[in-house]
Parts: structure tokens; sequence; C-alpha cells
């Protein structure tokens, strides 16, 4: 047991950007290894490790035990530092601003100026600052986190690289891309062969860099070196609190964004590991109605855990970026009817809409003339409301084609009965057969927003899809 707990602690430590000195982690670790605070800590710092829903708790009650004890200050900032990075992978940059300023002066007091932890704590700053816009005092402290790491850290690290990649972002932000690309360079070869999320969020970055440079090519090569990472981690049958959490983001340039555009209600889709989902907001009036397709586009059938969608207003002040959650109307306190047929009324002149708003029985195959992405079986209406429907093959007197998709054989192969399976509290489970889709309504209070978000989670991610809106003057 202490082996295997002082082997997670020096791990922590290589991994973090914390002492990479071993007898220090070895020394505090057996001081404290039957400790309350060791064993919070320990299960947070696992946690925060594969982004679990759980990691905040924990390690809030690390700190509660840190500042319980006396002499304790080191276990204090490295909790401390451990939550604002959870609070970071999160885009709670309000929660994490103050807590990375108390780690990092409890860095420079106890551990030194030129301590890794500082460094740790410098290079969160400096994310923060960057994501805000403040672009000249983050990269004042990353280029301070990176001399740090740079004269302490092993050449091959994780942390290191992160700190060069966000340096050279923010180097293109204030128009010195050419003095920012040799620090891309050097953290993406330094990325070479980790699997975290943490790479693969660091690949994303750097990918972006390149895609605002004109670069495509490397964009695209990065994109996709990050999606393969997160591809791994991803579980559609297990949910965020057994497997950890991956987010997918829509965005302009990634190979997995697609779009149908159109001025008042485009369609975004994103596929991940068989699965598509497409999300579209409808402004109807005092409500916003939402609507998300999910459809198997593999050529197996799948039990595909669906959470519930929620939808965030995104407002933009000086320097942060605020979300607020949209409150969500109950189907069946208003009259869902009249609304579905202003839903219909909007867009039946839109052949990608009007398909997902229509149950149909007809399993997998496509017509010879038109757009797939909608196409095959499917079941509309109230998110996660569906009913079941009877699942039937064309005959032969129809012309059929293969799906773009590349399912093969559908006419000739036997629609897989619904398998047995354990259901996971909190996480409804869909059978759907090889491009069979759902399509869910929701409906929200409409605050006239700009921007807002949706997410979709599908087992153990989130899709996140931001959408533009009309802001229309209520008189």
């Amino acid at each position: 047991m202490r082996k295997k707990f002082l082997s997670a602690m020096i791990g922590a430590g290589l991994l973090f950007g914390w002492p990479a000195q071993a007898a220090q982690f070895l020394s505090l670790a057996a001081e404290h290894r039957e400790s309350p605070w060791t064993r919070y800590y320990t299960a947070g710092s696992k946690a925060a490790d594969k982004r679990s829903p759980q990691a905040e708790k924990l390690l809030l009650e690390a700190i509660k035990e840190a500042k319980l004890g006396a002499g304790h200050a080191q276990e204090l900032e490295m909790a401390r530092n451990r939550l604002g990075y959870v609070y970071l992978n999160e885009d709670k940059f309000e929660q994490a601003e103050p807590v990375f300023n108390s780690a990092l002066n409890a860095a420079r007091r106890v551990f030194g100026e030129t301590s890794l932890e500082t460094a740790s704590s410098l290079h969160g700053m400096a994310t923060i600052d960057f994501l805000r816009g403040k672009y000249k005092r983050a990269e004042e402290l990353a280029r301070e986190a990176v001399k740090i790491r740079e004269k302490n850290q092993p050449a091959t690290n994780q942390a290191l690289a992160a700190s060069y990649i966000l340096l050279g972002r923010i180097m293109e932000k204030t128009g010195f891309a050419d003095d920012g690309e040799p620090l891309i360079k050097q953290g993406v070869t330094l990325l070479d062969g980790d699997q975290s999320l943490d790479t693969a969020d660091a690949l994303r970055a750097a990918a972006r860099f390149y895609q605002s440079t004109g670069n495509r090519e490397e964009a695209q090569e990065l994109y996709k070196r990050s999606f393969d990472i997160k591809d791994s981690h991803f579980r559609i049958d297990q949910p965020a609190s057994l497997r950890g959490l991956v987010r997918y983001t829509w965005e302009p340039g990634s190979p997995r964004s697609a779009e149908i555009s159109d001025v008042d209600f485009p369609v975004r889709y994103i596929t991940v590991n068989g699965v598509r989902v497409a999300v579209t907001v409808l402004d109807l009036w005092e409500l916003i109605g939402v609507l998300v397709c999910v459809t198997n586009v593999s050529e197996h059938t799948l039990n595909i855990g669906l959470g519930h969608p929620k939808i965030e207003r995104i407002d933009l002040d000086q320097y942060a970026v605020i979300k607020q959650a949209m409150e969500e109307v109950d189907p069946k306190r208003i009259d869902r009817i009249r609304r579905e047929r202003q839903m219909w009324d909007l867009t039946r002149n839109r052949p990608w809409l009007a398909n997902m708003q229509k149950t149909r029985t007809l399993r997998g195959l496509v017509p010879e003339i038109g757009h797939d992405l909608f196409r095959g079986a499917n079941t509309f209406g109230v998110w996660g409301d569906w009913n079941a429907q009877q699942k039937t093959m064309a005959t032969d007197k129809f012309t059929q084609q293969y799906s773009p998709e590349q399912l093969q054989l559908q006419s000739q192969q036997v629609a897989d009965p619904i398998k047995a399976r354990d259901e996971i509290p909190g996480l409804p489970f869909e059978t759907l057969d090889p491009f069979e889709s759902r399509t869910g309504e929701l409906f929200f209070m409409n605050p006239r927003a700009e921007k807002v978000l949706v997410t979709v989670p599908i087992g153990n991610a989130t899709i996140e899809v931001p959408f533009n809106c009309h802001k229309r003057r209520i008189n």
C-alpha cells in the first residue's frame, strides 16, 4: 500500500510540474501517508487526471485538512494548485483565478521563487489571462514559467511543452507569430507519445495557432492527434463519474466540425467514435427551441448513453467570459404541440431540419439523390421521452444506394435484436441500429442572447456546440 502511494505521489509531481526531486516527495509521503490529507489529495489527484467530476470535492477536502494542521503549508499549496487546474479545465475562470493567486503566493513563500510549484501556478495564471485577452501580463507570467521549467524539468516533460505552446500562442496574438512558431514546434515535439487529456488539449491549442497563421495542413494534423487521444478516453456507455470527462468542442476549421449553413437555422454536427451529434437552435420569440439529433453512423448496433442537454448564455465583458445557464421549460407545462407546429412552420422548407422532425421507420439505406445526413430510421419527440418504433427495411422495388459513411450490404442484413445491458444510474441508454437516430426537442426561456452554447452529454463525453443568435429587441 505504501509503495503504491509513494509511486502515485512521484508520478503526480513529474506530470504536473511539481517537485521533480523524488526524495522530497518520498519524505512528504512517508510523513503523511496515513493522514486524511493524504487520502483526499491522492484520490483528488487521480480524479483530476481523468477529469472526473469528483475531483473538486476531494481537493476541497484536502485543502480543508491542510488548513487544520499546523505547519502544512506545502500540502495546502499543492492542493490549491491542483484545484486551480480542475477549475481551469472546466472553464471556471472566476473560481480558478483566486485559487491560483493564493497558490502562487504560497509557492513563492514555501517552495521558493524558482520552484516548480511556482512555475505551475504561473502557468495557470498565464492561461487565464490569455483566455481573457490580457496578453501583456499573460506573456510575462508565461515567460517566467518557461524559464523555471526549462531549468528544473526533464527535457521530455508535458508541463514544459504546455508552457511552450501557451507562450507561442500569446506571441501570435500580440503580432509576433514568427517568434512564437519555434516555441510551438518545440512544445509539440515534447508531447510525442503522451496520451493524457492534458496532451490532447495542448495539441488542440497548437492546432489553433497554425490555423490562425494560415497553415491548414499542420493544423489539421494536430487536430487529428488531439482527437485520437480524446477518442481513446471516450466511452459511449459509461458516465463521466466512472470514466472521467472528455470534452469535444465544435469550432470552425476543426476536421470534426461540420455545418449545413443557413442564415437563420444552421445545423452543426460532430462525429465521434461512430456517433454523430447534430444541433440547431430555433428562435420561438419568448422561447428558444433546441433540436438535438444523435445518429449511429457505425456499422454495428450501439448502446449509447444519453445525458440531458443544456444551453448556456455566453456574455463577454472586458476581461471575462461569463456562462449563465438558461432556464429550461417543462414541455408538459406549455402547449408543446403548438410549439412543434411553430418550429415546423419555420423550418419546413429546410430539408435537413424537416427530416430531423419526422419519425421514420425506414432503416439505414439512403436515396440515390440527396444528402444522407438525416436519412434512415429516426424517432422524433421530447428529449429522452421516445417511444419504441417499428423499424423496416426498404423493399427491392426501391432504388437503393450505399451511404457515404460506407455502411455495406444493409439490405441483406437482419436487424440486430436489442441486447440486454446493465442500466447505469443517471445515464439512460438508447440502442441504435446502423444509421438509426433519435431527435429530441427541448425548450428554454429566451434571454435574447447573441451567443449561446449547447452541451450534449454522450457517455462520458460532452459535445459543445456554440451558436450566434439574432438579438432582437422586445418592443
